[in-house]
């Protein structure tokens, strides 16, 4: 790999890699959090979900993690009216939730919309 080919030890490897790959820009913070907000409503929830993954990720690598309860909010706001009751609950627990339970939570109620659709 040429861009450290010319790195004397693993660490000025492993540092080189890092400033090429791990934009911490504030342009770059400021477009995740920026694409985060204007995602358009959810019409596949696994796309969806997986895209605000991403993003999620991201910014953790740059050390800009998202609050959960944010991202939560930001998530359920994004969802469609068939999502209100999960919403509901989910808001008005006691306790935060991560990202992970949220996305069981929701994928749970999409399959149990899908079995209500076919009856």
């Amino acid at each position: 790999m040429p861009l450290i080919s010319r790195a004397t030890s693993p660490h000025k490897a492993w540092t080189k890699l890092a400033t090429i790959y791990v934009n911490q820009s504030r342009t770059r913070i400021m477009d995740l959090k920026i694409t985060l907000l204007r995602l358009p409503k959810a019409q596949n929830l696994s796309e969806y979900m997986q895209i605000v993954q991403i993003i999620k990720d991201e910014l953790a690598i740059i050390n800009v993690p998202i609050d959960e309860s944010d991202l939560t909010s930001r998530v359920l706001g994004n969802l469609s009216l068939d999502f209100k009751e999960i919403s509901v609950a989910i808001l008005s627990r006691d306790t935060s939730i991560t990202f992970a339970e949220l996305h069981n939570r929701l994928v749970e109620h999409e399959g149990f919309l899908k079995l209500e659709e076919k009856h």
